[in-house]
This record gives C-alpha cells, structure tokens and sequence, in this order.
C-alpha cells in the first residue's frame, strides 16, 4: 500500500491519540486536592432549589449556562469532588478535538495541527481548569468551537453555515460576561478577511439580541460594582499571565532547598525557549517573505492573524476597560477564554522553522519542556487543602469550643464538615466573644495580614499549632 494510500488514516489516528491522551491527564489525580472556596460555592449553589441556585447565582454576578447544565448531573450524580470536576473534564477533553480541526484548518498539514495540538493538549494551565469545577473549561470548549464554525462560515454560502456558529456564540457570552471581547476579535478577523462581511454582521445582531437580557443585567450590577474586589493591574499583571498561558497556572509558594533551585531552572529555560518561540512566530508573521503557493501563503497568513487578534485585541480591550471601569485582569480564568489563540501562536512560531529537521528538534524541545512543568503541576499543591483541615477540625473539636473565621471558613466548612454542632464566628469579633478556648482557621495569607491580633492573644491564651495545611493556617487557643 502507497503512502497515498494510508494518509486518509493518519488524521483519525492522530485525534483519537490527541483526545485519549488529554482525557487520561484529565482524569488524573482528579481528587488528588480537595475542592477550594469558589468550587465549593458552585457545590452548594447546586443542592439548592433551580430556581433559588439560579437567583443565588445571578445575585454573585455570575452567568446562569454553566450552572443550568450542571444542575440536572448534580441531582442525579450529587456534589462530590470527581461528580463536581467531570463536566470540566469532558468540556477541556472535546476543546481538544475542536482545537485541532481549527489547527489542521489554519496550518492546512497534519504535522503542523498534531504538534500545536500536542502542546494544548500538555498544557497544565488547560489541566488545571480542567479539574476545576468552575465554568471556564466550558468557555474555552465554547470559543473554540464559536471559532471554528466562524471559519466554516466563512467558506460557505448560505446562511444554514451561520446557524452553529449563532448558537456556540451565545452559550459562549452566557457562561461568561468575561467572553465577550472575543466577539470584536472575531469582527476584526472577518473585516480583514474581507469575506461574508453582511452575513457576518447579521448574525453577530442575532446573537446580541439573544444577549440583551443577560446584558443588560450586567450592565446593573456593574454600577453596583460587584468585582471591585479584583487588584489594579500592572506589569506584574501580564508577566504572570503569559507565564501561566506557558508553564503553570498558580505560583509555587513553598518549594524550598534544591527542589526549589529544580523548579526555577527548569521554568527559565521553558520561559526561554517557549517565549523565545512565540516571538519568533510573531517577527515572522510580520516581516515574512512566503516563496511558496498562493495557498499555503493564505494559510499561513490566517493562522498569524487569527492567533494575533484573538489573543492580543481581547486582551487591549480588558486593559482599558480595567483602567475605564474596574480591573479584569487580576485572576487568569477571566481571560483563559485566549488561552488557545497563545498555543496557536506558539504553534505558527515552531512552524516557522524552514528547515525541517530543526523544527523536529523545536517542536520536541518545547513538548518536552510542556511535559516537564505539566508533572511538576501534579507534583507541586496549587489548592489550600481545605478537605484535610476540616476533617482534622472534625476530629478534635471539642463540646464548648468555637471556630473562628472568615467567608472561605463558613464556606469550606458548610461543604466538607459533618459536626453540625460547630459554632463558626467571624474573626473580626473573636476578641469580643469571651470564648475560653477553641479554633481558627484561615488562609495563611488572611491569617497573616490579621498578625497583630493574634499576638495579642497571646497574652491570654495558651495558642497552638493545628497542623501543617497547604494554604491554610489553623491555631488552637484555650485561656491560661
């Protein structure tokens, strides 16, 4: 049989490998850290009535889509751990197969689309949210197959090509207000193409329409200023949050000694040679001198412009819309929406490479370096270990004693504690209760900012340590 012959079953073979592979690292270690703060909401939010986790939820400022989905899973299932991050699995799983039609439509060759594929499928950014019970698995299932159908459309006549890309659209805005800076992405995208540019403008009216409401609504509780709690950004700010888009999602806090000296050598290297990548394809995007076909030039020049405005034009429009109104910057699950358009562009910066066995010796410099932060992620704690404090709680609290301390206490407490009888008071009246001994637990970095307090009360309690807790500090006090 001639290679000719064979190259129809190298694609099918080639997802169906991607698509196993990114389950498999999905799935493990799901349970390995328990749930913290905002999971847990999204657990108790669920054991509600619809209609009530509906309000509660629109209340917090956040989009109905996701909860509405999990909702009918969490009754059936219930609101454990693996039950609660599934659904994120699943989504973060069929982004990848979504992630590389769009690949293999922009690159127009398999080995270009596996490789860039490869790199999204390792990504721990991508792992980490999901294994989150949280939305934003979904919003980036949802922005790449909003994408993709945009390009199908874009090929097409006929409006029946516009439907699927309508409706991914709208499920996109409707898991996150965050979301919708991709739409003028999009925009730009179809204005320089120069293709289908009334259909397009039609159909983005459609969707804003089916929007309103929900829009509207935002538009309410903006004035009401329900995320004024996010920092204000700076350099630091986009330093960290292309160094998650590359290499991990949450800072290391507590690695010490050589295992420390391990972990900055290795992620200056990958800052190297994965920024260095990414940069390279954006030079070449823009001073390139393609000698090749008219169509792979078109191919080549839709992947730089799909990947820079994707990711660079949502991004310009959150900073001035954080320096104009309030920030959004701070967390990076409000812009992991642009996650993908990254590894396209670091996908573009591999393939650049002219000679062939030099990009072979790239593309699996930059995996391997992918493979080696994506085992330091299931190596290295990124969640307070709420689930082992608690249950430690429940096991030596006493008759007579009382829990201090603040939301993420209550909340943490209400899901993984089972002694019903424990009394949680907030922190800010421990010195007025008058209680002869007890607890409290808190996030270490709440705990420390509340410093003063509790050298005070060392002068009228006995205090001892809990117990080591990543991310959390517990103290038991009892009068002298």
């Amino acid at each position: 049989m001639s290679n000719r012959d064979k190259s129809p079953r190298i694609k099918p073979l080639a997802i169906l490998g991607l698509v196993g592979l990114g389950l498999m690292l999905r799935l493990l270690l799901l349970n390995g850290e328990g749930l913290w703060y905002d999971e847990a909401l999204t657990a108790l939010s669920l054991r509600l009535p619809f209609n009530e986790m509906i309000g509660e939820r629109l209340a917090a400022g956040h989009s109905p889509l996701y909860f509405t989905v999990l909702y009918p899973f969490a009754r059936v299932f219930g609101t454990g751990e693996i039950v609660m991050r599934l659904p994120s699995v699943l989504a973060s799983t069929l982004s990848i197969y979504i992630f590389f039609l769009i690949a293999m439509k922009l690159f127009g060759e398999i080995e270009a689309a596996f490789i860039t594929t490869m790199i999204y499928t390792l990504s721990a950014l991508n792992i980490y949210f999901a294994q989150e019970a949280r939305m934003y698995a979904f919003c980036v299932l949802f922005a790449v197959l909003s994408f993709y159908y945009l390009l199908i459309a874009l090929e097409r006549d006929g409006w029946r090509a516009w439907i699927p890309y309508l409706i991914c659209t709208v499920g996109l805005l409707y898991l996150s207000a965050s979301t919708i800076p991709v739409l003028f992405a999009q925009l730009v995208f179809v204005l320089i193409k120069r293709r289908r540019i009334v259909p397009f403008l039609i159909t983005g009216s459609a969707v804003a329409a089916l929007y309103l409401p929900m829009g509207l609504f935002y538009l309410r509780m903006g004035r009401l200023g329900f995320i004024e709690w996010l920092p204000p950004i700076n350099v630091r700010t986009y330093l960290e949050l292309f160094y998650g888009f590359g290499f991990r999602p949450i800072p290391v806090f507590d690695a010490k000694g050589y295992y420390s000296i391990y972990l900055r050598s290795v992620e200056v290297l990958s800052l190297v040679i994965v920024s260095g990548s990414v940069v390279a394809g954006f030079c070449h995007g823009l001073i390139r001198r393609d000698r090749s076909t008219r169509t792979e030039s078109s191919v080549s020049r839709d992947t730089f412009l799909l990947s820079v405005i994707w990711l660079f034009l949502p991004l310009a429009l959150l900073t001035a819309y954080s320096f104009m109104k309030q920030p959004m910057l701070g967390p990076k699950r409000y812009v992991y929406m642009l996650a993908p358009a990254f590894y396209l562009l670091l996908g573009y910066g591999v393939h650049s490479v002219r000679r062939k066995v030099l990009r072979r010796i790239v593309a699996l410099l930059v995996l391997l370096l992918f493979c080696i932060t994506l085992v330091q992620y299931y190596l290295t704690p990124t969640r307070e270990d709420w689930r082992a404090a608690v249950r430690f709680l429940d096991e030596h609290y006493e008759s007579g004693e009382v829990l201090f301390g603040d939301l993420s206490t209550q909340v943490m407490y209400r899901y993984y504690g089972y002694d019903e009888s424990t009394i949680i008071m907030d922190i800010r009246y421990l010195s007025d209760t008058g209680f002869g001994r007890g607890w409290v637990l808190m996030r270490k970095k709440d705990f420390d900012r509340l410093a003063p307090l509790f050298e005070t009360m060392k002068q009228y309690y006995q205090i001892t340590d809990g117990g080591p807790f990543y991310g959390l500090q517990m103290i038991h006090f009892q009068a002298r």
